[in-house]
C-alpha cells in the first residue's frame, strides 16, 4: 500500500481554508489572540510572500527558532527532526 501523498502543508491549510474558515485553528489565551483557518492562511501567505521576495524558493533549507528559546531548548527540538 505505497500511495503517493501529493498535498502540502500549504495545500492542506488552503483546503481546510475553503472547508472550515471561520472555525479556530489557533488560540493564544496568554496574548489574547484567535485565529480562523481563513485569517491563519491568509497570515501564511504574507509570510510565504515575504519569504520568496528574500529570495527563498523551493529546495531552500530555513531554520525558524522560536522567540525566547533558549540554546539548549533550540537544539533539542531540531535534533528530533
Amino acid at each position: 500500500m505505497s500511495e503517493e501523498i501529493s498535498l502540502t502543508i500549504g495545500g492542506l491549510l488552503d483546503n481546510m481554508a475553503v472547508r472550515f474558515p471561520v472555525n479556530e485553528v489557533l488560540v493564544y489565551h496568554e496574548r489574547g489572540f484567535r485565529y480562523s483557518y481563513h485569517e491563519y492562511n491568509q497570515i501564511c501567505r504574507q509570510v510565504f510572500k515575504g519569504l520568496l521576495a528574500m529570495g527563498i524558493k523551493k529546495g531552500s533549507h530555513l531554520s525558524i527558532r522560536p522567540y525566547k528559546m533558549d540554546e539548549e531548548e533550540c537544539y533539542a527540538s531540531y535534533s528530533c527532526h
